[in-house]
């Protein structure tokens, strides 16, 4: 009986999906990795049987068509069996001692939810770290504050790919909305404390469902939707939403109690985003300042590169390939 399931969603990735497997199979003995494959279209099946020599550890499951990527998250937290369970991103990887020193704080103290090593962002595999995520610590006894620290602290959320008793993420569920991660974090930390270690550390790519266009992407995001400048404003609603509707947090309350807990939170997300209430919308109008500097910048910049390539048209100078005579 293994201690530990680290799932690892996948989709064409890969050149990439062998350093994160063989990061989690380094976790040690008492920890299986499962693998759900959403009908990839490289070579995917030929990395993961390239670590046949790992038998019953390293389970692949192979989706019969792309279910999507909340169904395949969903597909190996329902695969495990195992007491714990973390997710990794197909692209991500791990240090070596993570799941252990994970697993220490939860089992030395079991009124931790989720314990995960602080993350670290790239570009790419092969580049340097361009920055971290923030250090979270939630030990106050009470849920509520709990959770409205967790909102006024988060920012990449890179605790979601720490480590947690597999029955607690059983409970919670997976919502296929807006920010569902950060929901389901919230609902870890009114269940018990969160904590980031700095000693390890989990390794992540920037960008994808998790960046602005990833967002718009993922939810079908329009009108004002679709503008970074307004993603906040949009979560401060979902938080409010997910807290007096879906019941994973403060379902033991009184209505008027959790309906009192949604605005905390979402004024406690919103605050460390913009400032205070009032100082919203020149914040907003800063950002679509710059922005429209931005876009100004760049209709310059092509109007430059339209009146060299009539130049160029008219002069006779061929791609640059100009004569020495």
């Amino acid at each position: 009986m293994y201690r530990t399931t680290i799932g690892i969603p996948t989709y064409n990735r890969a050149q990439w999906l062998s350093k994160a497997i063989d990061s989690a199979l380094r976790q040690g003995p008492d920890v299986c990795v499962i693998v759900s494959d959403n009908a990839s279209t490289d070579n995917t099946p030929d990395v993961v049987r390239g670590f046949s020599a790992s038998g019953s550890r390293l389970l692949y499951i192979r989706q019969s068509s792309n279910r999507g990527g909340l169904a395949n998250f969903q597909a190996v937290l329902a695969a495990s069996n195992t007491p714990y369970f973390m997710w990794l991103g197909d692209d991500d990887w791990l240090d070596d001692g993570y799941e252990s020193a994970c697993v220490s704080l939860l089992e030395s103290d079991p009124s931790y939810a989720l314990v995960g090593g602080l993350a670290r962002y790239y570009t790419s595999p092969a580049e340097a770290p361009i920055g971290e995520d923030i250090l979270i610590s939630l030990r106050q006894s009470d849920p509520a504050d709990r959770v409205c620290g967790y909102y006024a602290l988060v920012r990449e959320n890179g605790i979601f790919y720490g480590l947690a008793r597999r029955e607690l993420w059983l409970r919670i569920g997976m919502q296929g909305t807006l920010g569902f991660d950060w929901t389901m974090c919230a609902a870890a930390a009114y269940a018990g404390k969160l904590e980031t270690l700095q000693g390890v550390h989990v390794h992540r790519i920037v960008g994808g469902a998790s960046s602005p266009a990833g967002l718009v992407k993922a939810h079908g995001l329009w009108g004002p939707g679709r503008r970074p400048e307004f993603h906040p404003l949009m979560l401060g609603g979902v938080i409010f939403r997910d807290i007096t509707r879906l019941g994973l947090i403060g379902a033991d309350m009184a209505v008027i109690d959790r309906i009192r807990l949604a605005f905390r939170a979402s004024l406690a997300f919103l605050t460390a985003r913009y400032g205070t209430l009032g100082s919203i919308p020149s914040r907003i109008r800063t950002h679509m300042a710059l922005a429209a500097v931005a876009r100004e910048e760049l209709k310059i910049g092509a109007q430059l590169v339209a009146r060299f390539d009539r130049a160029r048209d008219v002069h006779g100078i061929a791609g640059g390939s100009q004569s020495d005579t």
